[in-house]
């Protein structure tokens, strides 16, 4: 009606309540839809908080069995190094003492050694004298014998003094032996 020209007519009917009755339906529509809107917002909002709060608490949950889990392995290395540290010690306590009872040993065995030593030299020594004093006189007194027996052996049996001559040889070699067997036994 404007844009025909028809201004009055155009007056009357906005002051006339034709519009009026679908304007309040649209605002009656209208504040219905912000209120469902803003429930269902209302809604969202606490099922978002609802959510947030879950995984704050899943997230103290997992963080809070992360810390025990730290605690519980810290706790088993420190054990497991205190045991290792008294393995350490028992070991080396065990190999002070073995140490210490080879020293008593290596000392018993050199002593033992240094007794049979000087025993087997004292028993050299005893059986060299015996050698000496005692076989030595008898092998000298059967040269002296010998000696004294040729003499008088001179004319009579010269087979008898050939032998006598060599029973002296033989004497004087068993000398020399016995002499030879000393000086082994017991070097000078």
């Amino acid at each position: 009606l404007h844009q025909q020209g028809r201004g009055g007519a155009t007056r009357d009917l906005v002051l006339t309540d034709i519009g009026k009755e679908q304007m309040e339906r649209i605002r009656t529509l209208s504040a219905e839809l912000r209120a469902r809107e803003a429930l269902r917002v209302e809604q969202s909002r606490d099922d978002i908080y609802s959510t947030l709060m879950l995984s704050r608490i899943g997230i103290a949950a997992l963080s809070g069995i992360g810390l025990l889990a730290l605690f519980m392995y810290l706790r088993k290395s420190l054990l497991l190094h205190e045991q290792e540290q008294v393995q350490q010690r028992l070991l080396q306590a065990e190999r002070d003492r073995l140490e210490i009872e080879v020293a008593q040993r290596t000392a018993k065995l050199t002593e033992l050694t240094h007794h049979l030593q000087t025993a087997r030299e004292d028993e050299r020594g005893r059986l060299a004298r015996n050698l000496h004093d005692e076989l030595g006189a008898l092998l000298t007194a059967a040269k002296l014998d010998a000696a004294r027996i040729m003499p008088r052996l001179a004319g009579t049996a010269p087979e008898a003094r050939e032998r006598l001559v060599h029973l002296v040889d033989t004497l004087n070699s068993s000398i020399a032996l016995g002499r030879r067997i000393i000086e082994d036994l017991r070097p000078s």
